[in-house]
């Protein structure tokens, strides 16, 4: 649930359209087909449907559905949405091969689909709550594209292995799929094996920069004990310093100057850099608002950040040269970023 300064409608119809994802989302889901092509739309006034259509047969596949499906090349993408008025919103995506089209009889095993939920609530005229789930039917018996990362490493040669813990066997996902990778995967069940043996698996340690590249996903604790035996590249959903910047345990306010729109505005303490300068109408790429996808990294021209994100070495803190404006503050009085 995401609660958003805004009237419904615009929500609605900006949900309609979805050429946004162009827009906002380019890296990710939004190839320029999103935006090019054009729309089907179907009001069903009996049922009180709007239905809305985007057919893209000959699209880029973005990175997140080329890393999630594993897909090479060019795509067949489609999108249907309908909305039942006034609250609930349905997309219904699908993704494949270019040219690979469902069979006569309706089934479709060689595509993927992606199914997304809206129920749009609002509680102003000027603020809504955005309740959305996603669900997906990526891997249905295919264990390559279930986990496109170890299927990558396979094809190209890479020698690779894969430390996999949880608190009990029963517990742990996708076991089935994995034995197929035999002793590549170690499982460590917390209850069979205690805490995972990250010395034994991880030492000597890698400088940065060396030949061997380590990817860990989990809990924080696990993610600092990784972090600290060699360079990783982490997936965290919490941010890893979040915690308060003043001496007495409460954030202090500053002042941000944004150079380039010429506003010059009061951060307080407990409001973001990033909601401060969305009410004063500025507008501003963000998706996360947690410090942890890097969207909202802005450059600045003087001052000094509290760096509070997961998503910059320690290198590129020390440099001192972007925060992501959703989580970290400033240090000092004062500053000023390029907006």
């Amino acid at each position: 649930m995401e609660p958003i300064d805004a009237a419904y409608g615009l929500l609605v119809d900006n949900l309609m359209d979805l050429s946004h994802e162009t827009y906002l989302h380019g890296g990710y889901i939004g190839p320029p087909e999103v935006a090019d092509t054009p729309m089907t739309t179907e009001v069903d006034e009996g049922a009180g449907i709007v239905r809305v259509g985007r057919h893209m047969d000959d699209a880029e596949c973005p990175p997140f559905y080329a890393n999630s499906t594993g897909i090479k090349g060019r795509i067949t993408r489609w999108q249907d949405i309908e909305y039942h008025a006034p609250c609930l919103y349905l997309l219904h995506s699908r993704i494949a091969p270019q040219g690979v089209l469902p069979n006569p009889d309706g089934t479709d095993p060689d595509a993927f689909h992606v199914e997304i939920t809206y129920a749009i609530t609002p509680s102003t005229p000027d603020r809504v709550y955005d309740f959305w789930a996603v669900s997906r039917d990526f891997g249905h018996g295919d264990e390559e594209m279930l986990l496109p990362m170890l299927a990558a490493s396979e094809a190209a040669g890479a020698e690779w292995s894969l430390l996999y813990g949880g608190r009990t066997r029963g517990a742990m996902a996708f076991l089935g799929r994995l034995s197929a990778y035999g002793a590549k995967v170690r499982l460590a069940p917390e209850d069979e094996t205690g805490l995972l043996d990250l010395d034994g698996y991880l030492c000597p340690p890698v400088p940065d920069g060396g030949g061997t590249l380590v990817y860990c996903c989990g809990p924080g604790p696990l993610l600092d004990a990784v972090e600290a035996r060699g360079a990783a590249h982490t997936e965290r959903f919490r941010t890893a310093q979040d915690g308060p910047d003043g001496a007495d345990g409460t954030d202090h306010a500053f002042v941000v100057e944004l150079r380039r729109s010429g506003h010059t505005l009061t951060v307080p303490p407990g409001r973001s850099v990033l909601h401060t300068v969305r009410e004063a109408g500025v507008e501003v790429l963000y998706s996360c608002a947690e410090g942890t996808c890097g969207t909202c990294e802005t450059d600045i021209v003087e001052g000094a950040a509290d760096h509070r994100d997961s998503v910059l070495t320690a290198r590129e803190r020390a440099a001192g040269e972007t925060p992501m404006i959703c989580v970290s503050r400033c240090l000092g009085p004062r500053l000023v970023l390029d907006m």
